[in-house]
């Protein structure tokens, strides 16, 4: 079992200087935790508004993003351990993620 957790925000942060920088403006729009396990688990819908994601899981997954995602081992998506990444996905598209436990 872990913790996949969904940050999901609207906008891109600014530095200093006014310059756009790879990081969600906070505060975040939502954040969903997921538990997962050896079968595909599906996030809530994403807010309208979100158009970018940083994920962060605790345990060896493979994740998978769509309207009605499921999440297969081996697939495409896969995150280490104690690894994070930073996603921009459609606004307004009713989109999921959808995690499962890989090794």
């Amino acid at each position: 079992m872990s913790h996949f957790q969904v940050r999901e925000y609207d906008r891109l942060a600014e530095d200093g200087n006014g310059n756009i920088i790879s990081a969600g403006r906070e505060p975040a729009v939502a954040t969903q935790t997921i538990t997962t396990s050896g079968t595909s688990q599906a996030s809530s819908t994403f807010n309208a508004r979100t158009r970018f994601l940083f994920i962060e899981s605790d345990g060896i997954v493979n994740w998978d993003v769509g309207t009605s995602p499921t999440a297969v081992v081996g697939g495409a998506g896969k995150m280490p351990a104690n690894s994070a990444r930073f996603v921009g996905i459609m606004p307004n598209a009713s989109l999921k993620i959808a995690v499962i436990n890989d090794t």
